[in-house]
C-alpha cells in the first residue's frame, strides 16, 4: 500500500528549490503564519495525506492561489508558488509546475 517513491524523478533543481523553500526560520514561518492565516481565503478539506513531495490531486487545483508578493520577498526562493490554507489551519506551499508540497506550516 506504500506509494512513497522517493528521488527517482526528481531532478537536482527542482530538489535544491524545494530545499531552499523548506528551510524557513521560525521569524519566516511565523510571518507566513500571520499573513496568510488570515487572508480570509476558502479552507480545503482534504481527503489525502498532507505530506512535503506529495502531488495534490486535481479537484483541489481550484483552491490553490499564488503567494502574495510580501511573502516572495520574505522567502524568494518560493518565487512563482502557490499555497492552500487546510480546514485545520495548516499552511500548505505548493511548487506550481508539479503542484507538489514543498512545505507545511502548522499553526
Amino acid at each position: 500500500a506504500g506509494k512513497s517513491a522517493e528521488g527517482g524523478k526528481a531532478g537536482a533543481t527542482k530538489e535544491g528549490r524545494a530545499a531552499a523553500a523548506a528551510n524557513l526560520s521560525s521569524e519566516q514561518r511565523s510571518e507566513i503564519k500571520s499573513t496568510l492565516g488570515k487572508s480570509g481565503g476558502d479552507r480545503v478539506k482534504v481527503d489525502f495525506d498532507i505530506n512535503v513531495g506529495v502531488a495534490l490531486p486535481t479537484h483541489v487545483h481550484t483552491h490553490v492561489r499564488p503567494l502574495p508578493a510580501t511573502i516572495v520577498r520574505l522567502v524568494p526562493a518560493y518565487e512563482g508558488y502557490s499555497y492552500i490554507v487546510l480546514a485545520d489551519g495548516r499552511i500548505v506551499i505548493i511548487e506550481p509546475a508539479s503542484y507538489e508540497i514543498v512545505t507545511i506550516i502548522t499553526v
